[in-house]
C-alpha cells in the first residue's frame, strides 16, 4: 500500500467526520422515514385514482338522471298546458319564473310564450323586509330577478326625500331661522354634527329613553326656541326606533 492511500484511509470523512465513517448509522433513521413516507404517498395516489373514477361513474350517472328528468319536466308541462287554463299557465310562469333558474328564454320555449312577455306574466314578487332605519316589518317588491328590494319603509323613505328637498329649497329661498327649510339646512351643519356629537357623548352613548346602546343614535330638540344655540335641556338622545315613535304620536296628537 502506497503512501497515499494510507493517507486517504486515514482522513475522516467529510460528512459525519468519525473514521472510521458512520454515515450509514446516521441516515438510517431518515431512509426509514423515506421508505415510509413513499409507501404513504403510493397509497394515496391509488386512493385517489379510486376517488376519481368513482366520481366520473357518479357524474355519468347524475348527468343521465338530469337528462331523463329534462325530459319528464318537458312532458309535464306540455300535459299540464294542455289540461290548465289561463289563470294555471300564469301561475305556472309566475313559478317557474321566482322559483327557479330557468331562463326566461327557456320558460317561453316550453310554455309557448314570447321571451319579452315573460317578466310581464311573473308580476312583481313580494318580499318581507325589516327596515334598516326604523326596524319595523314592511313589504318591498322586485319586478325581476336582478333588482335589490329596498331597505327602507316608505315612511323613512319619504322623510329622507322630504329632507333632501328642504335642503335643495333652502339653496334657493331665504328664511327666517326658525323655519323647516332652514332648520333642514343647520341638522346637516358641520356645528351642528359637532352638538349632537357631544350629546350623544354626555348620554353615554345609550337611548334617553329605553336605554338602548346598539341601536343608531338620533339627537332630538325638544324645543327649538334657541334654535342654532341650545342648551342641553332643549335637546334628548333617542335611538331611531324611539325617535320614530316620538314623532308618530307627536303627528298622531
Amino acid at each position: 500500500m502506497d503512501k497515499n492511500t494510507e493517507k486517504k484511509q486515514d482522513t475522516p470523512c467529510e460528512i459525519c467526520f468519525a473514521d472510521p465513517c458512520d454515515c450509514e448509522d446516521l441516515f438510517q433513521p431518515y431512509r426509514e422515514m423515506q421508505k415510509n413516507n413513499i409507501s404513504e404517498l403510493r397509497y394515496q395516489i391509488t386512493n385517489l385514482l379510486e376517488l376519481i373514477e368513482m366520481a366520473k361513474h357518479q357524474l355519468e350517472y347524475t348527468n343521465l338522471l338530469m337528462e331523463e328528468s329534462k325530459k319528464r319536466l318537458d312532458s309535464s308541462i306540455a300535459d299540464f298546458i294542455v289540461d290548465s287554463d289561463e289563470d294555471d299557465r300564469t301561475d305556472l310562469i309566475r313559478y317557474l319564473y321566482w322559483k327557479t333558474d330557468m331562463s326566461p328564454t327557456s320558460i317561453g320555449e316550453l310554455i309557448d310564450v314570447n321571451k319579452e312577455r315573460i317578466y310581464g306574466i311573473a308580476g312583481p314578487l313580494p318580499i318581507q323586509m325589516n327596515c334598516e332605519i326604523c326596524h319595523r316589518t314592511f313589504v318591498s317588491t322586485i319586478r325581476s330577478r336582478n333588482e335589490q328590494p329596498s331597505k327602507t319603509c316608505s315612511s323613512c323613505d319619504a322623510l329622507k326625500i322630504r329632507k333632501e328637498h328642504d335642503v335643495w329649497m333652502n339653496q334657493w329661498t331665504k328664511t327666517p331661522m326658525n323655519s323647516p327649510v332652514n332648520y333642514a339646512s343647520y341638522i346637516s351643519s358641520h356645528a351642528w354634527k359637532q352638538t349632537a356629537r357631544r350629546m350623544r357623548e354626555k348620554a353615554g352613548f345609550k337611548c334617553q329613553l329605553c336605554g338602548a346602546n346598539d341601536k343608531p343614535l338620533n339627537v332630538h330638540h325638544n324645543s327649538y326656541e334657541r334654535l342654532g344655540r341650545e342648551r342641553d335641556d332643549d335637546l334628548v338622545v333617542l335611538c331611531e326606533p324611539c325617535h320614530h315613535r316620538f314623532h308618530t304620536q307627536s303627528s298622531s296628537n
